[in-house]
């Protein structure tokens, strides 16, 4: 007697070996979470540390719009496409010394 294997969910498998819409997914969530960590952490550091709320969010929006250039330069999807930015930014990304942090794909699952 055999049984018949259904899997509910191997039409995700077929999307995802025949389009990019996973990958494109996987780099918007990445670009959102560390903006939106990096805007939290340096806007708060600012507001702890005593500067004017506009300067505090001001800031964050510097540092987050470094993050996510460094996310489009560094990206697969991204090579090849067009990137203008203002020189200041670019110069601000250099002397940034960012932390680029990759999750090892080899690490065991929990």
């Amino acid at each position: 007697m055999a049984l018949v294997n259904v899997d509910p969910f191997g039409w995700i498998v077929e999307l995802r070996k025949q389009t990019r819409i996973f990958e494109w997914c996987s780099l918007l969530f990445q670009m959102g979470f560390s903006a939106l960590v990096t805007f939290l952490s340096v806007c708060g550091a600012s507001l702890m540390g005593g500067a004017q709320t506009e300067w505090a969010v001001g800031s964050g929006m510097a540092s987050t719009a470094v993050v996510l250039a460094v996310f489009f330069g560094r990206s697969e999807l991204t090579r090849g496409m067009l990137f203008v930015r203002p020189m200041a930014e670019a110069q601000k990304e250099l002397e940034a010394g960012m932390a680029i942090t990759e999750r090892n794909p080899n690490l065991p699952k929990r």
